[in-house]
């Protein structure tokens, strides 16, 4: 997620920008048209790219609980048996 998003944000709305600045006429000399055009790209790049950096990552997992904080640690089920393992969901 840290280069899916900057690059969808930083990287692609100049590139783009850059290329239909070189090819052509439509954004110079008119600054709203260019402010509408970086704005249109960059909420491209949002719309395409937050979710590719939030699906890179599982939605449903596990966890050991010896890698959560010490209250976690010591959880027991309904039999008293130590939990051991604990699932969770992103929730996304």
């Amino acid at each position: 997620s840290r280069i899916v998003l900057p690059f969808s944000t930083f990287c692609f709305p100049p590139l783009v920008a850059s290329i239909i600045e070189s090819k052509t006429t439509l954004m110079k000399g008119r600054p709203r048209v260019r402010l509408a055009i970086n704005a249109s790209l960059l909420m491209f790049g949002f719309g395409f790219g937050l979710p590719a950096a939030i699906a890179i990552f599982p939605q449903n997992g596990t966890i050991s609980v010896d890698e959560l904080e010490p209250e976690f640690r010591e959880l027991v089920d309904d039999n008293g048996k130590r939990i051991e393992m604990l699932q969770y969901n992103k929730g996304l």
